[in-house]
């Protein structure tokens, strides 16, 4: 009987038999195969970290519900997250899933070398994996690649048809590159007009350095290069790093909100600590599947495709009363900390939920192992999250009623978008902060917009 390699790469997703976005079984199914096949044709031992995070009680588990396949190249982990300890953070009864506190979870126990954090609808182009079992990354780097949304009527016969599909331009929705600050953007809107213009990477662009990872070619942008420019568009999807630099860095910020741009903010924090961003270039590219309406994430068809979406996605948090740190948020408050303050950490040394002894199934070619883990205690129960308490939600959406007071024409605006009135503390803070400009502007105040 083989006896599984110690893994090199590991890949964490995180995920939950709810169904999300309709056909999640089979996209899964998709995602595992891939990398087996990948892991076995490319000679890189490769495991599989599946957080299992608030398994519903009237669903099977994932690992009744999935063929997990393994071999000596490929083992899969299912780590479970009880309903238990979801239910102890803030806002559980309407976030079924706190998707980057289960990949802190996923990347706390990676045994790989250098971790993927990714997701279970995203599958990699062969000649991207194949670029990454040359073994040629460096741990002072963090690895991007573009996403290229795709139909989701995939063949499953084998994986060359599937990689044939993947790549068939009639099949290519849209493709995720780099976003550029004001002028710079403006002066790619053209070449971006095509869902799928030619091989490169928004660029070139400010602090753009063309190089090789192996035989890859790779862009890297310089280290002092302003965070605006960093490559965060999809960056959730496909973030490579050392195992080293996700423990420094303690993971994504554990905020107890809906995951939106939180997986910027942890492409910000490594930029900031010294990683050189460095991106692939096509034809080396992750590819998501795209799907229909998911609940308490992202609405992948209709964001990218409906200009009201937004607008929708914002009301149906405001109606679970569920926070949303937006891009203007996020940028406004973290991002701001994150520069002022070199070496700052989101999270305290508890992140990935590591005073919890959680149970994990381990699919490697020798069979099945189960690990079962202890119950939580109530007292681990008070504060499951390891997030400073100066990057609370309620916090940084007050920092940023403070900036946008001080020009009620903004307030006005961002309070209609829902970002303000969907919280508790926005409603109070909206009405004071507003009041006390007013009446500052009766006594003669001329304060300038920020």
């Amino acid at each position: 009987m083989a006896i599984p390699l110690p893994p090199w790469l590991s890949v964490v997703a995180v995920s939950r038999n709810d169904g999300h976005g309709g056909d999640l079984a089979r996209r899964t199914r998709l995602f595992m195969r891939s990398l087996a096949w990948q892991a076995r044709a490319f000679r890189l031992p490769t495991e599989l970290v599946l957080v299992e995070w608030n398994p519903p009680h009237d669903a099977p588990p994932l690992a009744e519900e999935l063929c997990i396949p393994a071999h000596s190249l490929f083992t899969t982990r299912i780590i479970t997250v009880p309903a238990q300890v979801h239910m102890a953070l803030h806002h559980a009864q309407h976030q079924p899933l706190f998707q980057m506190i289960g990949k802190n979870v996923g990347l706390r126990r990676a045994r790989g070398e250098f971790l993927l954090a990714t997701n279970v609808d995203v599958l990699l182009d062969d000649a991207l994996f194949e670029a990454i079992a040359q073994r040629a990354l460096d741990p002072r780097r963090m690895y991007r690649a573009e996403r290229w949304d795709v139909r989701p009527d995939i063949p499953e016969e084998n994986h060359r048809a599937l990689q044939r599909y993947l790549r068939t331009p009639a099949n290519l929705l849209r493709r995720n590159r780099r976003r550029l600050p004001g002028p710079e953007r403006d002066r790619k809107k053209k070449a971006d007009a095509h869902p799928i213009p030619g091989h490169t990477n928004a660029g070139p662009f400010p602090g753009a350095t063309y190089g090789s990872c192996g035989s890859a070619r790779v862009v890297a942008l310089a280290a002092d290069a302003p965070a605006e420019r960093l490559f965060t568009n999809a960056c959730g999807d496909f973030t490579l790093m050392h195992g080293d630099a996700w423990r420094l860095l303690r993971g994504y910020g554990e905020f107890e909100t809906q995951s939106l741009h939180l997986d910027s903010v942890g492409c910000v924090a490594a930029h900031a600590a010294g990683y050189l961003e460095t991106s692939f270039l096509p034809p080396l590219v992750c590819y998501h599947l795209e799907h229909g309406q998911g609940t308490g994430a992202m609405r992948d068809v209709a964001w990218n495709a409906d200009k009201d979406a937004r607008t929708r996605f914002i009301a149906d948090c405001v109606a679970r009363c569920l926070p949303i740190l937006d891009d203007t948020v996020i940028w406004h408050t973290v991002v701001e900390d994150l520069r002022r303050t070199p070496g700052m950490r989101l999270n305290s040394p508890k992140w990935g939920l590591r005073d919890f002894d959680l149970k994990e199934t381990v699919f490697t070619a020798s069979g099945i192992v189960e690990v079962p883990g202890s119950p939580p205690c109530s007292g681990d129960l008070r504060s499951p999250s390891a997030l400073h308490d100066a990057h609370d939600a309620a916090v940084c959406l007050q920092r940023t009623y403070y900036r946008y007071a001080l020009n009620p024409d903004k307030v006005r605006r961002y309070a209609r978008a829902g970002f303000l009135e969907g919280h508790p503390v926005g409603r109070i803070g909206l009405a004071a902060l507003t009041g006390l400009v007013r009446w500052l502007r009766r006594l003669g105040w001329k304060g300038s917009a920020t």
